[in-house]
């Protein structure tokens, strides 16, 4: 990715705190470098201006008689003898009028700077060299009493160069040793902003590479510090996502399948009435009344009915109007001149903010129950024997409809099941353990209000069983998630009705023993006794081998949850051949706690279930009676309520 050339310049947070850190360092450092050695310096000249007051004291208080007689000889000897302490640079003796008695070491120098009735302490000359490592001068005055009377002064020179020298030296060993300091914090400054910079510049590319959509990418830090449990983070925090992103790819691929496994006619259509999305249905009953194939973003009245203009009373618009459900009947002649009846039913699609964005259409052909319905009413007045007949099948043709009609709550399902399930859950099952955390951390401090003021009560409640309540809320709405995510995953094998499997020879007692292998570890802790009954002179039948391990599946499972007693329950898997019927018979059977009949007439109805609590979902004989249908069979159940039930498969040798 290209840079733009007038991007500005950044400091980043790594550079900020390790300048900061590294000037902290510097200044403290010199801190106290340069102070201790200013106070070391300070302390020693006070300490040497105070060692030679002393000996200046001394000196007067030995020598005021040699001053009072004015005794030159013996002054002037004292002098060469005090010149011999390193400190003392030079030392004269005066006399009260000023008269020089005696002295040593005075140079014209050190007169050019003696101030007469100068200060006591006076430093002469300024001093020279870094650490002034030459040394100080200092004029000392102190005055020679005699017998309680002022009788001369001695000016004495104090020089400090030793000292200086000394502490010089040490100057310089610390300036040497700030010096590696400095240079070592720079050094590990250097290696520190390096390895965060590289680590973090790997977090920024990995970032950015998963912005552009690939969530394969791992960032590898081995550190030791908190950038490498960043880096952890960041890598789990991506695993989530690619996780998160393959269950939307198999979720989005699951209601395709859903979408297109049903076999009414069903669309999406915008509230111009373009067509969005539409079924494989949809497409064939375009092809049957028209000839043409969809074309996505063209409107329906003008590719399905031919029309100009918006159909008559249709039932899109009324239910984006009234935001619910609308139906109509619809004659059409297809373009092999027949004449056929749609029943169209219209449900509504909002966005999450209510706004109607669109409607659903399903189309189902009812021509065949208004044939039926007519030449009901024509025969039933003349034959009783071909009313019965008719009646029969006008039956069957209804329970057909009926199943297709339940068939038509599932479109209505896909219609809005990207908002009812997905978004609301996801936001639901990311935000429980926040929400059980967050409440953690607060209900101690709420029970300890509590303590504090009993009295206080909400809704005639005290504040203790609210919290407690709290507790049972978070969980019901945990539990309620997972019941979703469950239906969800049930709705995942519910797409396996994807026709695009092709048709092969199937040997049925292997189909039998592979769905075995599969679920009979649940099966013998489930259950007491297991008969297996597979004939060995079976045929090969032509299907698809695991749509039928679906069904075996479904039929064992069902007959696991209807054992209410392990010890005692019974399963039977049994096959044959039935050579008058040109099919192959798979009977399970189980001694359960059988059905009513109000309950066999429901069973293979989609989203119908008596195991409601227990986790069933409704989806499972449902999906097994379509599967069978499409491989032109037969599912048929016998039940008798504290018996048991069996359940019979007759599938076609030939398919045909």
């Amino acid at each position: 990715m290209r840079k733009s050339p007038h991007k500005k310049h950044r400091i980043s947070l790594r550079q900020k705190a390790i300048a900061a850190i590294f000037l902290t360092f510097f200044f403290l450092v010199s801190y106290v470098f340069y102070f201790t050695i200013v106070k070391e310096h300070r302390h020693d000249e006070a300490e040497i201006i105070k060692a030679a007051r002393m000996k200046a004291s001394l000196i007067s208080a030995a020598t005021s008689a040699y001053v009072l007689q004015k005794n030159e000889a013996f002054l002037q000897e004292f002098v060469n003898l005090a010149l011999g302490d390193g400190d003392i640079e030079y030392i004269e003796f005066v006399n009260r009028e000023g008269g020089v008695l005696a002295e040593g070491g005075l140079q014209d120098q050190h007169k050019i700077h003696m101030e007469k009735d100068g200060p006591n302490v006076q430093e002469i000359g300024k001093p020279e060299g870094l650490f002034h490592q030459s040394g100080h001068l200092f004029n000392i005055r102190v005055p020679v009493v005699h017998g309680g009377k002022n009788v001369g002064e001695i000016i004495m020179g104090i020089s400090t160069a030793e000292v200086n020298r000394r502490l010089a030296r040490t100057a310089y060993w610390s300036l040497g040793i700030f010096v590696v300091t400095i240079l070592t914090g720079l050094l590990l400054t250097y290696f520190l902003e390096r390895r965060m910079r590289g680590s973090l510049k790997r977090l920024i590319q990995t970032a950015g590479y998963m912005a552009q959509g690939d969530l394969t990418q791992r960032v590898n830090i081995e550190i030791g510090d908190e950038v490498e449990e960043l880096g952890q983070s960041f890598n789990q925090m991506a695993r989530a996502l690619s996780l998160k992103e393959k269950e939307l790819i198999m979720a989005k691929n699951t209601f395709v399948s859903i979408f297109n496994g049903i076999t009414a006619g069903i669309a999406y259509i915008s509230t111009d009435h373009k067509i969005i999305q539409a079924n494989h249905a949809y497409e064939d009953l375009l092809k049957e009344v028209t000839g043409t194939p969809l074309v996505k973003g063209q409107k329906c009245f003008e590719l399905l009915w031919q029309g100009q203009d918006v159909c008559k009373n249709c039932p899109g618009i009324s239910a984006m109007k009234t935001g619910k459900p609308e139906a109509m009947e619809k004659e059409v002649i297809l373009k092999n001149k027949e004449l056929h009846v749609f029943w169209i039913h219209a449900y509504p699609v909002q966005d999450p903010g209510k706004n109607t964005v669109g409607f659903v259409e399903y189309i189902l052909d009812i021509s065949q129950q208004r044939k039926l319905e007519n030449e009901l009413k024509t025969y039933t007045e003349h034959l009783e024997e071909i009313a019965e007949e008719q009646t029969r099948k006008l039956k069957e043709a209804q329970e057909q409809i009926v199943h297709q009609e339940k068939m038509a709550a599932l479109g209505q399902m896909v219609a809005g099941v990207a908002h009812e399930i997905n978004n609301p859950n996801s936001f639901i099952t990311y935000n429980i353990p926040l929400l059980e955390e967050t409440w953690q951390m607060f209900e101690p401090i709420v029970l300890a209000y509590a303590s504090a003021h009993p009295e206080q009560r909400m809704s005639g409640l005290g504040i203790e069983e609210l919290c407690r309540d709290m507790r049972e809320l978070i969980q019901d709405i945990k539990t309620g998630s997972d019941r979703i995510n469950k239906i969800v995953s049930n709705l995942k094998d519910f797409a396996r009705l994807d026709e695009s499997g092709q048709f092969k020879p199937v040997q049925v007692n292997e189909m039998i023993e592979k769905t075995m292998a599969i679920v009979g570890a649940q099966v013998k802790k489930s259950i007491g006794k297991i008969e297996m009954d597979l004939s060995s002179d079976l045929p090969k039948i032509q299907g698809h081998s695991q749509k039928l391990e679906q069904v075996t599946a479904n039929l064992i499972m069902n007959a696991i949850h209807a054992i209410p007693e392990n010890d005692k329950g019974r399963l039977s898997v049994t096959t044959r051949h039935i050579e008058r019927l040109g099919s192959v018979l798979i009977e399970v059977e189980d001694n359960g706690i059988g059905m009513e009949q109000g309950v066999i007439d429901r069973i293979f109805e989609p989203f119908f279930t008596t195991r409601r609590e227990a986790g069933g979902t409704g989806l499972g004989l449902s999906v097994s009676y379509g599967l069978i249908q499409e491989h032109n069979g037969i599912i048929g159940v016998l039940s008798r309520p504290g018996l048991g039930t069996r359940f019979t498969l007759y599938l076609p040798v030939d398919r045909e």
